[in-house]
């Protein structure tokens, strides 16, 4: 079964816009030459002026859930920073797809006011093309909240998300595969090693280490590394990918790495505990 969220954005907004460009041209065309309906005044004003208050009250409502979707988005974040990631592709995604959605919702209502207002011209030809264009656009615009709808309710969405951000890191996984167990290793020697960095952030401070402070970031303790000149950016960025890499593990990506990632790990793990325990004797 092909979930919504497997499908790229860009494969939506087009085939969206492809329906949407056939659809004008074929009622705008059957409009002029052979009309299925013909409206009388106020059938017009009545239909246009409806249309125009629907597709604007249900993409208010839209936008009303997204943002309790994307407050539940932050809270989760908050709670298990190793969904951070995750988490930020899924709102770039749906940010694309409302975008998407308001332009196409207000380019409704634009259309469907210019028909109210040309209701009483003489030019039939044009009016016609917009009255047409309106409703073409109305069904577009459903569609794309529809499919929007369907796409942030279908389960699985943050593990769709992470195993996109696997492939993106380590897309050669398969092909070149390594030893898992050996990357697991090497990490949690990374994470061993930037625990005991929590201890650095206090050593030039007058302030103890409180609870919360072992929940720190993993990526957060790197950039107070990468700030105090303990470790070197190119270290700082390969740590990074393999933080994310794991995180995307977690959370639903397959247990599988590239030679190339566990060979990074092995010599990331070496030289950010070298980097510590310099640090840590000065």
């Amino acid at each position: 079964m092909l979930k919504a969220h497997a499908i790229p954005n860009r494969v939506i907004f087009g085939t969206l816009l492809l329906t949407l460009l056939v659809s004008l041209r074929y009622f705008c065309t059957e409009g002029l030459d052979n009309a299925w309906v013909q409206l009388n005044e106020n059938q017009i004003m009545y239909l246009y002026s409806t249309s125009a208050q629907v597709i604007a009250a249900i993409y208010g409502l839209t936008i009303a859930g997204y943002i309790f979707l994307r407050s539940e988005f932050i809270r989760e974040a908050k709670d298990d920073p190793t969904l951070a990631e995750p988490i930020e592709k899924l709102e770039n995604r749906y940010f694309q797809q409302l975008s998407f959605i308001t332009a196409l919702a207000m380019t409704t209502i634009c259309v469907a006011s210019l028909v109210i207002a040309y209701e009483t011209d003489k030019d039939i030809q044009r009016l016609t093309i917009l009255m047409n264009s309106a409703q073409c656009l109305f069904g577009i615009s459903f569609l794309a909240i529809f499919f929007f709808i369907v796409d942030i309710v279908q389960p699985g969405n943050i593990k769709s998300a992470s195993k996109k951000i696997q492939k993106k890191i380590d897309p050669f996984r398969e092909g070149q595969q390594g030893n898992f167990n050996k990357f697991i290793e090497n990490y949690s020697r990374i994470e061993n090693a930037l625990s005991q960095c929590i201890d650095l952030s206090y050593k030039t401070t007058k302030q103890g280490r409180h609870q919360q402070d072992k929940r720190t970031p993993n990526s957060q303790i790197l950039e107070s590394l990468a700030r105090k000149k303990i470790i070197d950016q190119e270290l700082t960025k390969k740590i990074k990918t393999l933080i994310s890499l794991r995180h995307a593990i977690m959370h639903g990506g397959e247990e599988m790495v590239s030679k190339a990632m566990v060979d990074q790990a092995i010599a990331a793990s070496a030289k950010l505990e070298l980097a510590v325990n310099t640090a840590r004797g000065q």
